[in-house]
């Protein structure tokens, strides 16, 4: 569920500050179809409201912001479902989870989430579409989505693609897993901060002098959380930061078949996040990751728009195929981590099937 709260504002009493916690413990706080739609209508309604400041979006606990999105719903069908009904609900879930986020890259007001704990697929979606993107020491970033045979999605070919040193790509096929000191080098977050300041940081949201104009209060916003992050001591290393020469060669491997073969010699590296790169790669769908590394890079340029266009497309055709439906089983369901993917390695995916999943 969504728990949604009005956070006074000192200043002015008429103002205040949306508070959405995404409440879902069980799950890590994954996103399903129900919590999807009750965050859109209310970030819609704060966005109407000129009372509202600022929206923050923080997930309960302190394990999780958000785990990902409800994946076993869309890939199971229902007692006395068709398969067409559960291709039919599985757009439906897919077209309300990107206009949620959709909507979020283009609030007016200043969009805040707190990214503490584990932040995958969905919540990365979330996370990417906020105008303050924070971090905590307890953050692990990742968009895994070749590991169950689906595709980097709620956005992906628009944030990947805006990754530093034009690794973004390298991210998605691999489903890197990410500290906050690395969310913060590669432009996925905007500050780190300590997880024992959020309270702190809730009282400063509240008692900043806020703007009646909604893009005045970017900078309200930007000055407020500023000012905690620069309270922070790091402690944290990045590890894309530390191997980014690594990186950036596999970055420029001729072929997907030479980067993904040379990801996957990592695994004799001598550092274990290095390491866990190559694991990734050699357990992900082949299909998944040749689809990844096309989509992103045909929506290199892509407008916000177009993005979540082509996510729509292919989410509805891949749904389709058994290969998603066969990661969820291996990973999420049956949990044997033996997933019979459809092709052996990326080099024998045919490339007609390619241009047919990613056809505009």
């Amino acid at each position: 569920m969504i728990q949604n709260t009005q956070l006074p504002c000192s200043h002015n009493s008429q103002q205040y500050l949306g508070h959405a916690t995404l409440d879902n413990s069980a799950a890590l706080n994954a996103l399903n179809h129900p919590m999807a739609i009750a965050l859109l209508e209310q970030v819609e309604t704060w966005q109407a409201d000129p009372n509202c400041v600022a929206i923050l979006i923080s997930g309960a606990g302190d394990k999780a912001f958000c785990a990902g999105g409800d994946v076993k719903y869309v890939t199971r069908r229902q007692p006395g479902e068709s398969d067409g009904d559960r291709i039919g609900r599985a757009s439906d879930y897919f077209e309300c989870e990107y206009r949620l986020d959709e909507t979020l890259h283009r609030s007016e007001k200043p969009v805040i989430v707190w990214g503490d704990g584990i932040v995958m697929g969905g919540g990365m979606g979330l996370l990417q579409g906020a105008s303050h993107r924070l971090v905590t020491e307890r953050s692990l970033l990742s968009m895994p989505e070749t590991a169950i045979g689906f595709f980097p999605d709620v956005g992906a070919c628009w944030f990947l693609n805006r990754v530093s040193l034009g690794l973004g790509p390298m991210l998605g096929i691999t489903g890197a897993h990410l500290s906050g000191p690395d969310a913060v080098f590669l432009n996925l977050a905007d500050a780190l901060i300590p997880s024992e300041l959020f309270d702190r940081m809730l009282k400063a949201l509240q008692q900043a002098e806020w703007f009646p104009e909604a893009k005045a209060n970017q900078g309200v916003a930007s000055y407020t959380l500023g000012a905690l992050g620069q309270a922070t001591t790091q402690t944290q290393t990045s590890m894309a930061a530390q191997h980014q020469q690594t990186l950036t060669g596999l970055r420029d491997a001729p072929t997907l078949h030479h980067q993904v073969e040379g990801l996957k010699a990592l695994a004799g590296h001598a550092n274990p996040w290095m390491q866990k790169l190559a694991r990734n790669t050699a357990k992900g769908s082949p299909l998944s990751i040749a689809l990844a590394d096309a989509h992103l890079r045909q929506h290199r340029f892509s407008s916000l728009h177009e993005c979540f266009a082509a996510d729509t497309r292919l989410a509805a055709r891949l749904v389709q195929h058994p290969e998603f439906s066969e990661g969820v089983r291996a990973v999420l369901v049956d949990k044997d981590q033996q997933p019979k993917w459809t092709y052996p390695s990326v080099d024998q995916v045919p490339e007609s099937l390619i241009q047919e999943f990613t056809r505009t």
